[in-house]
């Protein structure tokens, strides 16, 4: 089984190949991206990923904390990612006094949300680190 590991990063919209860019920065390295979820936070974007461990993955890291547009590149050591679902206004655990994904996939309207869960941060921004170790 391959770990994976939970990327978040910070970029300026510049233009619709952004996405591509940060996607780009692992595929190049060999390393799989198998998922992205992300939000706007002021002028800018908040992107999770979710990638394979990988030998090649510091040096990616660094390579996309140089790249234009991006603000810093997260590495979030412990993080684990649950699973929560939106219905009528409430965010609850999937799991938690909630029906499971039978229900979801019957036509209800809900929706799934991932939420990383961490404690430790490796970061970079601009080929320059802080935080822990990795």
């Amino acid at each position: 089984m391959i770990q994976e590991r939970v990327v978040r990063l910070a970029i300026y919209y510049t233009d619709a190949g952004c996405i591509e860019r940060v996607v780009a920065a692992f595929r190049k390295l060999l390393i799989d991206v198998n998922w992205i979820w992300g939000r706007r936070v002021d002028s800018h974007y908040e992107i999770y990923l979710g990638v394979n461990d990988h030998p090649n993955l510091k040096l990616a890291l660094l390579n996309l904390s140089k790249t234009v547009g991006v603000e810093f590149v997260e590495l979030l050591i412990d993080a684990k990612v649950e699973k929560y679902t939106y219905f009528n206004g409430e965010l609850q655990k999937i799991g938690e006094k909630n029906p499971g994904n039978e229900e979801i996939n019957r036509g209800s309207k809900r929706f799934i949300v991932y939420i990383p869960i961490y404690t430790r941060v490796v970061g970079y921004r601009w080929g320059e680190k802080y935080g822990e170790n990795i």
